[in-house]
């Protein structure tokens, strides 16, 4: 009888840890969120915002480099260019 509630918690827990860790992985597939507050949104770093990224530093004059080293300011006129960018594409 005593083994009653640890056999329960054992076989539960072989069902929900691998649903677990497929969730978390494909939470790591999508790559990093950036938090964007003037928006108030969530943007996942994945290879369509990667070129996005590339395309606004050419457009700029800007020499690659990671968003994070960006000024706070600089950060600011990216996602500004890119919510723009995202509702003209929107509107075609």
């Amino acid at each position: 009888m005593r083994l009653r509630p640890f056999a329960a918690i054992l076989l539960s827990s072989l069902f929900v840890s691998p649903a677990a860790s497929f969730a978390a992985q494909r939470i790591e597939d999508r790559g990093p969120r950036y938090y964007d507050r003037a928006y108030r949104d969530y943007h996942v770093w994945n290879n369509s915002e990667d070129r996005l990224y590339r395309e606004f530093l050419a457009e700029h004059h800007m020499r690659p480099r990671p968003l994070s080293q960006l000024s706070p300011r600089q950060q600011r006129n990216y996602w500004a260019w890119r919510h723009q960018r995202q509702q003209d594409f929107y509107r075609r």
